[in-house]
């Protein structure tokens, strides 16, 4: 059978079409063509008591999008782990970055053993298993962007960069000579991008001094 012998399947390739008058696309939130983040207060209570577990920021149903989300396209994430024990996680994401509240331990990924303390941030990359160890009761701040990859419908394949541990020392003397340069020129914002020379046409995190 040809193409011209082949059934008309115009229904079928115009059925999901829409069409919107300009500045409702051009200001979406505004027009109300799509929902704004709602506003969610998640207590410190949950990262302080209980068990070993990782706790989502989950609003998805709110956001009327698949679970967990904090936002479309980011899940934000509490992880509780006691002293001498682990925590495994994977995600389908292009990549994840925690910053440790409290407490010491070890990451293991790809065959790599990333050491962390109180105030160091790790970003990691492509979803792989990855083991969280805690030496002292433990508690991170956790972010990824699976929900984004769920909705586009991917699966995230190739490694971009090499994780990337940003100690608390390291990131706090960077944050002392902004500072220091802010009183020379009159800033009024005193922060730092947290970046990688692998990745350079975009920041990772903006760690704000105040």
């Amino acid at each position: 059978m040809t193409t011209l012998d082949k059934p008309n399947m115009l229904d079928s390739l115009i059925e999901d079409c829409i069409y919107y008058e300009y500045t409702k696309a051009a200001d979406p939130i505004g027009s109300g063509a799509i929902s704004t983040i709602p506003f969610a207060e998640f207590g410190s209570e949950l990262h302080e008591t209980g068990g070993t577990r990782i706790i989502p920021l989950d609003i998805s149903e709110q956001l009327g999008c698949e679970s967990p989300a904090t936002s479309p396209a980011l899940c934000a994430n509490f992880v509780r782990i006691l002293a001498g024990e682990e925590l495994s996680t994977d995600f389908n994401a292009t990549s994840q970055i925690f910053y440790v509240m409290r407490g010491s331990g070890c990451t293991e990924f790809d065959g790599m053993d990333i050491r962390w303390n109180t105030g160091d941030f790790v970003v990691l990359l492509i979803g792989k298993e990855t083991r969280h160890f805690a030496s002292t009761d433990a508690a991170f701040y956790l972010v990824h962007d699976q929900p984004l990859l769920r909705y586009l419908g991917v699966k995230a394949d190739t490694q971009r960069f090499n994780p990337t541990l940003y100690t608390a020392e390291d990131s706090l003397r960077e944050l002392e000579k902004v500072r220091k340069e802010a009183e020379s020129v009159n800033r009024n914002r005193i922060s730092i991008l947290l970046a990688n020379k692998e990745i350079d046409q975009t920041d990772t995190l903006d760690l704000l001094r105040k």
